[in-house]
């Protein structure tokens, strides 16, 4: 009789620490794991959620494809960044600055979220004002 309490005591310790250790090093885990860079969550192709036709790809060359109705409508440049041409947001947000490829004209987009939470979303601000939601 003795034996078996030992024996229970010491499965039950057995299975209090496998709980505790899977709970601290999945916590611990997800504490010193970095955020993905927006840099990498950008990229790939995400459509408008207004209208699916217009998609835009980004590739690791910086280069932002527009496309309406799968036609490529243009190529131009982007980054992102703190700032954009010359301006600043106090907050954490990021700018996405596109600049065209034809007469290299800058544009400064405000970054709301890239695949937050693996979301799938991309939201932007643009420079007049409209929210823009890319689905991925």
């Amino acid at each position: 009789m003795k034996t078996k309490k030992i024996i229970i005591a010491f499965l039950m310790l057995i299975l209090v620490s496998i709980i505790t250790y899977g709970f601290v090093s999945k916590k611990a885990f997800s504490y010193f794991a970095s955020p993905s860079e927006p840099s990498t969550e950008i990229l790939g192709i995400w459509y408008l959620e207004s209208d699916s036709n217009v998609k835009l790809e980004f590739t690791i060359n910086n280069q932002m494809k527009t496309y309406v109705d799968n036609v490529i409508e243009s190529i131009d440049y982007y980054s992102i960044s703190n700032s954009c041409n010359g301006q600043t947001i106090s907050d954490d947000r990021l700018f996405l600055k596109v600049t065209d490829s034809e007469d290299s004209s800058t544009y400064c987009n405000i970054i709301n979220g890239i695949n937050e939470d693996d979301s799938n979303i991309l939201s932007m601000i643009s420079e007049s004002g409209q929210i823009l939601v890319y689905i991925r």
